[in-house]
């Protein structure tokens, strides 16, 4: 060993998952270790590699070169794979190369080059080796046999200040494919986890990857059943590096209204409602500086709607990729088709081999979900001609294949294909989406479905009315009576799920069960035959009880844990609402269910669809209508909008009504807390208090609820309007911790931005400046973006009165973005109020009244008064305006109340800028 810096290329390995090994069965592990040492030294030196530190089963190896460095990381990834470590549930390395510069003292290696390897390593998977750019370039041109490498992209480590090129050394016979590299650049995504391996259309990949780079939209195009939404996945997970703004997954199959695809969309990424918008233009305004990737998956039904936003948002957003799946294609001109064929299958089954049948994907597949089903399965040269001709039956349709699998837990291979030879039926309907993969498809659903009893045909048609998954309660209220005892559901349900037909989802905090969508659609059609669509009552009722239940335990429940059982059954709520108020439902079962879901809407933030239900169910309300649904359903029609309108008054005087009648105390609550607050400014101070102090009297019996939270939050409200800031503060205080008792995430953050605020009304700006900053980074850390909104204006205002002018057009600059964003003209104003007078002075009086022009009208449209809101801006902006003729003065404001938002915000930008 040279002392003294010189190029080097180091190898750092290190076991995943070791600890865990250790203490499940240190022995075993240690006998593990010692082979795993014993190899590792052997083949380090056999390729003249210094191992000059180990620590635990951590190797560091120092090479003279890039080539041998790679040799040994093949080699020991061989050599592990061959060893039996079935001891200590197997045993993988991570290995990471890198070449450069480094200062050799003391037998010992020191410089950035060992950091960034040792960080390299650590973002890599068991079994996987990963190379720097530096040492790929090395080797790119002289690689080892047997060996590829592939660009994972650029990624950002841990500590290091630029982000590096890395590359993954695929060796022959072993496993390449590995989740995203563990990096500080992981692309945010909410791609589904696969519970399987992806086999048998790596071309397939290769083809749609390189088609997202010169393309906007790409459609993958197929019967069911063809493997679609596996290789979309794959798609998102291999191309997580080149989309900043992350990859997202959205499942289209339960919607049923073609109108909820934009709004699913929007959803996903947090997108409020905004009146005078359409959702779909405010989706296109979010994504249009974006590079991301949006994957819509199963399509077919919703085609129109699906079309018309890919096209908006790839117009509007040139940096946004999209990649939809679709029994048919989009059919607009930025659409690029990819006709997914089936997996290859084998000509001919004679004197088929192990090895050759191995050759075509579809047997690939079809041995690797048997061993998986099994425990293990090897492909013998015995029954390779039968299992080639099982997927040479099936036409290498991957759910076929995957439904096929598990039969041979009961079946030997010649005997399964014997048995599909016997019941395979080309389906004849004539049908233009029936191509033949589809009705072999179909024929092998047939022939399951053929397999069950009596009961599990049952139960799976019953089963097919809930849109996206279900519990096993639910089950057992769908599925028992006429023909099934609620005894055997349990059972009949474990059936079903052991045969393929049902899938078990334990990734929640419930267990929860759902059909395939090729099965539910399957199983509708067997329901809709069998004349059994009596069970859509049932299923409307089973909703509306648990909304109804959900509602009353909404009040003592954390958001977190109310949401968790909640969420899941959103697409069941929509599909039971569209049947209660279809041609075939029952309009009273629609009202209920309109009323008791309320809080999921408010939860998530949906409020044009709540609209769309709450105006569906008005047209149906009669004076038979329950007093307690019909209270409920007044008052969301009068809480459309947050801004004063009289046109409300009336409306929840009948909610109060109601509510009187219905002789629910925390629904007569809540109706006269919001006919408090639907009054103008000068009504609440009148009539305000007086409601409020019986809305206190009736929840007091209900003890801690998120309801006194927001009476808190209204009696300080009303008090602030009485100049009261202790007594104010007090009320807020008193929210907050309601809230925290309840884990009431948005009564919390609505507690402290009001808390915020009154602080900064009372000059207390020690107190004020540093929680207006904490609520911020709380609201945004959530996503809460109108509460964000709402707290940074409170913050901005703050600062002003604290003379911190620079540091509040900070966060006016970001309270106007998220304005912009959620086109909310009133404080969209007020941001850029604080932005004109935290500019230095002297201020250009033109510019500043084109400005004030537009900042007065948002204020009027909601009938905000300045003066009443913000007394100390409304002097600075007399200040400002005064050296301006009264005429000049009111042309120019006339002139910037023309602007758009948009032009106004960018206006006020570059006031502050100037």
């Amino acid at each position: 060993m040279t002392e003294g810096t010189t190029l080097f290329a180091f190898l750092f390995s290190d076991i995943e998952g070791s600890t865990a090994r250790w203490e499940e069965n240190p022995a075993a592990m240690g006998d593990a270790l010692q082979r795993h040492d014993q190899l590792m030294r052997e083949i380090m030196a056999r390729h003249h590699g210094h191992v000059f530190k180990t620590v635990g089963d951590a190797f560091c190896v120092a090479f003279g070169d890039v080539l041998p460095a790679v040799e040994a990381a093949a080699s020991i990834q061989r050599a592990l794979a061959a060893e039996d470590f079935a001891a200590v549930g197997g045993l993988t390395i991570r290995i990471g190369i890198h070449a450069g510069p480094a200062e050799c003292r003391d037998q010992d290696y020191f410089g950035t080059t060992l950091n960034r390897v040792a960080r390299l390593m650590a973002a890599a998977h068991g079994g996987q080796t990963v190379l720097s750019a530096a040492a790929a370039s090395m080797v790119q041109h002289n690689q080892p046999d047997g060996t590829l490498l592939t660009d994972l992209g650029r990624h950002r480590l841990k500590d290091l200040s630029e982000p590096e090129q890395i590359y993954q050394l695929d060796i022959a016979a072993l496993p390449r494919d590995f989740p995203a590299l563990r990096s500080l650049s992981a692309t945010p995504n909410n791609l589904p986890r696969p519970a399987t391996g992806f086999i048998g259309r790596e071309d397939d990949l290769a083809e749609v990857t390189s088609l997202l780079e010169r393309h906007a939209l790409v459609t993958l195009v197929g019967p069911g059943g063809l493997g679609k939404t596996r290789l979309s996945i794959e798609v998102g997970n291999q191309t997580l590096s080149r989309f900043p703004d992350g990859v997202w997954f959205i499942e289209l199959a339960p919607l049923g209204d073609p109108e909820l695809v934009a709004q699913t969309v929007a959803d996903l990424f947090g997108l409020p409602a905004s009146a005078g918008r359409s959702v779909l233009d405010g989706l296109a305004g979010f994504l249009r500086h974006k590079t991301l990737l949006l994957i819509l998956d199963n399509c077919e039904h919703v085609v129109a709607a699906t079309a018309k936003l890919a096209d908006r948002v790839t117009l509007a957003a040139p940096g946004i990729r999209v990649l939809a799946s679709s029994r048919e294609a989009l059919g607009i001109p930025i659409e690029h088709i990819v006709r997914l064929p089936v997996l290859p299958v084998p000509a001919s089954t004679d004197r088929m081999t192990a090895e050759a049948a191995l050759a075509y994907p579809s047997v690939q597949l079809f041995i690797d979900r048997a061993a998986a089903s099994l425990g293990g399965f090897t492909l013998t040269d015995q029954d390779a001609p039968s299992i080639a001709g099982i997927c040479r039956r099936l036409d290498g349709i991957a759910l076929a294949l995957e439904l096929a699998a598990p039969r041979l837990k009961m079946l030997k291979p010649a005997e399964l294909l014997a048995k599909l030879d016997d019941r395979f039926k080309l389906l004849t309907s004539g049908s233009r989406v029936a191509l033949p993969r589809q009705q072999t498809l179909r024929g092998l659903i047939d022939w399951s479905h053929d397999l069950l009893s009596e009961p599990e045909r049952i139960l799976l048609r019953r089963l097919s009315v809930f849109a996206h998954g279900w519990t096993l309660e639910a089950a057992a209220t769908i599925g028992a009576g006429d023909g099934i005892e609620d005894w055997e559901i349990f059972d009949l349900l474990a059936s079903l799920v052991d045969k393929s037909l049902v899938v078990a989802d334990q990734s929640g905090v419930r267990s929860r069960f759902l059909l395939l969508e090729t099965t539910r659609h399957y199983a509708t059609e067997k329901r809709i035959a069998a004349g059994e669509d009596w069970i859509w009552a049932r299923f409307a009722r089973h909703m509306a009880a648990l909304f109804r239940h959900g509602e009353a335990c909404w009040q003592t429940t954390s958001t977190q844990a109310w949401l968790a059982t909640y969420l899941p059954e959103l697409d069941n709520l929509r599909a039971a609402i569209d049947w209660a108020f279809g041609p075939k439902g029952n309009p009273a079962i629609g009202l209920e269910l309109t009323a008791y879901s309320t809080p999921l809407w408010q939860e998530l933030g949906i409020v044009v669809e709540r609209q769309r239900y709450a105006e569906r169910a008005a047209s149906e309300l009669t004076a038979d209508t329950p007093p307690g649904i019909a209270a409920r359903l007044y008052s969301l029609l009068a809480t459309r909008s947050t801004a004063f309108s009289a046109s409300q008054v009336p409306i929840m005087r009948q909610a109060v009504d109601a509510a009187r009648l219905s002789g629910e105390p925390a629904l007569l609550a809540i109706c006269l807390m919001q006919l408090s607050f639907s009054m103008t400014p000068a009504d609440i101070l009148i009539h305000g208090e007086e409601l409020l102090n019986e809305a206190h009297a009736l929840a007091r019996s209900m003890g801690p609820c998120k309801l006194l939270a927001r009476l808190y939050i209204y009696d300080g409200m009303l008090l602030r309007g009485k100049s009261n800031e202790v007594a104010v503060r007090s009320k807020y205080e008193k929210s907050l911790s309601v809230a925290r008792t309840l884990g009431y995430t948005s009564g919390e953050m609505t507690a402290l931005t009001n808390l915020a605020g009154s602080y900064g009304d009372g000059m207390d700006f020690e107190r004020a400046i540093p929680l207006g900053h904490e609520v911020m980074a709380m609201t945004h850390a959530a996503g809460m973006r109108p509460q964000e909104m709402v707290a940074g204006m409170n913050l901005a205002s703050t600062l002003i009165h604290a003379n911190q002018r620079e540091e509040a057009a900070d966060v006016a600059t970001r309270t106007l973005e998220i304005a912009q964003l959620l086109e909310d003209q009133p404080n969209a104003g007020s941001a850029m109020l604080v932005l004109l007078l935290s500019a230095a002075p002297p201020v250009n009086s033109a510019h500043f009244a084109r400005l004030w022009g537009w900042i007065d009208r948002s204020f009027k449209m909601d009938q905000y008064i300045l003066r009443e809101e913000y007394p100390l801006l409304a002097d600075e902006v007399d200040a400002a305006l005064a050296p301006l003729d009264p005429v000049e003065r009111d042309r120019l404001m006339r002139e910037g109340a023309r602007m758009t938002l948009d032009e106004a915000a960018e206006a006020a930008r570059r006031f502050r800028r100037a």
